[in-house]
């Protein structure tokens, strides 16, 4: 067995690194951000609404953080903001397409198939992604 030397080692861990500007990111890393961290939020917070309340409000807490790291890779609030509201409108169309798969009863008060709620999360997606942009800026 061989021992890495000191070129092969890992970098340390940067712990106050802040994520990369959107701009300078790859081609992958924006599509992950953009669509595929909100489909799979979506889509296990809609499957969870439906049949396990406890795993809806863990994926919640996930969800809002992911909004307030997504608005962080822009700089300024109404990036952020434009960030948000598209993670948002991703987020909650697939959250309701599972839903609705499940059957679309759910015994959670404030989740519902309504136009109110469509919005709701959308505005409230733009809220958090501007929090991020704005603590970036200000970072």
């Amino acid at each position: 067995m061989t021992t890495p030397t000191d070129a092969q080692a890992l970098p340390p861990i940067d712990l106050d690194a802040r994520p990369r500007d959107f701009a300078r990111q790859s081609r992958g890393q924006r599509v992950f951000g953009l669509v595929t961290a909100p489909v799979v939020l979506g889509v296990l917070s809609g499957l969870f609404a439906g049949v396990f309340t406890p795993g809806y409000w863990f994926m919640l807490v996930v969800t809002l953080l992911a909004g307030v790291l997504g608005g962080s890779e822009h700089v300024g609030g109404l990036r952020g903001f434009v960030r948000g509201l598209a993670g948002g409108l991703v987020y909650v169309s697939t959250l309701v397409g599972a839903l609705l798969l499940t059957g679309g009863d759910t015994s959670l008060p404030h989740v519902e198939v309504t136009w109110a709620f469509w919005v709701r999360a959308v505005v409230i997606g733009g809220v958090l992604g501007m929090v991020g942009g704005l603590l970036r800026k200000r970072g």
